[in-house]
C-alpha cells in the first residue's frame, strides 16, 4: 500500500485536487470579506480572517505545482518544500475556522437565552440583563439597527434588509429585538471592534427609551396609544424594539418575545457553517502532507544499486573457501 509508485500516485491525484480546493477557499475568503452581518455582530477583525484565506489560496495553487513536481520526479528538496508550506497553512486554516466557530459559540444556554427574550421570563432580571447586556448581544443589536436603518427609513429602502429582519421575526415567532416592554436607558458606546458603516438616525448610544417607563423610542411606523380609553389620548413610544411588519399591533402578552435569541442564533449559525467549512477544506491537503512525508523517506531509484550488483558478504566467501579446501582435503 505504502509503495513508491502508489505514494507517486496518491500525490499528484492529492495535489490535483489541491488545485480545486485552492479556489474553494478562494471563495470561502470572498465570502468572509463581504458577509458584513458578520462584521457588524462580531468584529470587523474577521475581515483579515477572509483575507488571509485568499492569500492562503494562492499559496494553495503554487504549492500544487510543487506538489506534483516532487511527486512525479521524487525530488525530495520540493517535497520538503511543500510539506512545510503546506503544514504552515493548513495550521493556519484550522485556527481561522476555529476563531469562527469560537465567534459563533454563544456563552449561556439556548433555553436561558430564549426565555430571557419573552417579556416576562422565569428567569430574574439580574439574571437576565447579565445576558441582554453583555458586549456580544450589543454588537447583534448593532447589526439589527443596520439593516432597520437600511430596510425601513433610509431615503431609499431596501427591501431586501427588511426582508430578513421579517424572516428572523418568523422564524423566532418574534417581534423587535429586545424584549417587549422591556427598555432600560444605557449609554454606553458600542464595542469599538464592531463594523460600523452605517450611521445610526436615533441614538448611538446602546438604548435610549421612549416617554413611557419601559417603552422603546417611537419611530416612524411605531408611536403607539398608552392608554386608548384616556379623553385625551398620549403615545408613550413603541412597545416593540424597532420592529418590522404588522407584529407591532400585537398587544405584548408574557410569553411575546423580542428577537434578540433569533438574530443571534441567525448570525452565529452563518459563522459557525463558514467556519466548518474553512476547517474542511484542509483534509485533503493533511491527506497530501502524509504522503508527501512518506514518499520523502522513501530511497530514490538511483541511490539503490541493481540485485544483480549488491556488495559480496567478505565473511561469506571467507566461509566458501574454507569448506571449499575441507572438501579438497577429504578426496
Amino acid at each position: 500500500m505504502c509503495t513508491k509508485t502508489n505514494l507517486k500516485a496518491s500525490l499528484l491525484l492529492i495535489s490535483a485536487t489541491n488545485g480545486a480546493l485552492a479556489l474553494g477557499t478562494f471563495i470561502t475568503g470572498l465570502i468572509i470579506v463581504f458577509e458584513l452581518n458578520i462584521q457588524r455582530a462580531f468584529g470587523e477583525d474577521i475581515e483579515m480572517f477572509g483575507g488571509l484565506l485568499i492569500g492562503i489560496s494562492f499559496t494553495m495553487a503554487a504549492m500544487t505545482v510543487m506538489g506534483e513536481h516532487g511527486a512525479r520526479d521524487h525530488n525530495k528538496f520540493c517535497l520538503l518544500i511543500f510539506i512545510m508550506v503546506a503544514v504552515i497553512f493548513a495550521c493556519c486554516q484550522v485556527e481561522i475556522g476555529k476563531l469562527l466557530i469560537s465567534r459563533s459559540t454563544a456563552e449561556f444556554s439556548e433555553a436561558f437565552r430564549a426565555d430571557c427574550s419573552q417579556l416576562e421570563p422565569v428567569h430574574t432580571e439580574e439574571e437576565c440583563d447579565e445576558y441582554l447586556k453583555s458586549e456580544r448581544i450589543a454588537g447583534v443589536n448593532r447589526m439589527w439597527r443596520a439593516y432597520w436603518e437600511l430596510g425601513v427609513i433610509a431615503e431609499e429602502p431596501d427591501t431586501g434588509f427588511e426582508g430578513i429582519l421579517l424572516d428572523i421575526q418568523s422564524s423566532g415567532v418574534c417581534c423587535g429585538f429586545h424584549p417587549p416592554l422591556h427598555c432600560e436607558e444605557n449609554e454606553e458606546a458600542y464595542p469599538p471592534n464592531l463594523l460600523m458603516d452605517i450611521e445610526l438616525t436615533y441614538y448611538e448610544e446602546r438604548q435610549q427609551c421612549g416617554r413611557k417607563k419601559k417603552w422603546y423610542p417611537a419611530t416612524p411606523a411605531c408611536d403607539q396609544i398608552v392608554d386608548e380609553n384616556a379623553l385625551r389620548p398620549k403615545t408613550g413610544g413603541c412597545r416593540y424594539d424597532f420592529p418590522v411588519g404588522g407584529c407591532l399591533n400585537a398587544f405584548p402578552q408574557p410569553i411575546t418575545k423580542g428577537c434578540v435569541f433569533a438574530a443571534e442564533e441567525w448570525v452565529a449559525a452563518k459563522a459557525r457553517t463558514l467556519g466548518i467549512v474553512v476547517i474542511s477544506l484542509t483534509c485533503c491537503e493533511f491527506m497530501g502532507i502524509v504522503a508527501a512525508v512518506c514518499l520523502f523517506f522513501k530511497r530514490k531509484d538511483e541511490d539503490m544499486l541493481p540485485y544483480k550488483v549488491q556488495p559480496k558478504d567478505p565473511e561469506a566467501d571467507i566461509l566458501a573457501e574454507k569448506n571449499k579446501s575441507a572438501m579438497v582435503t577429504k578426496k
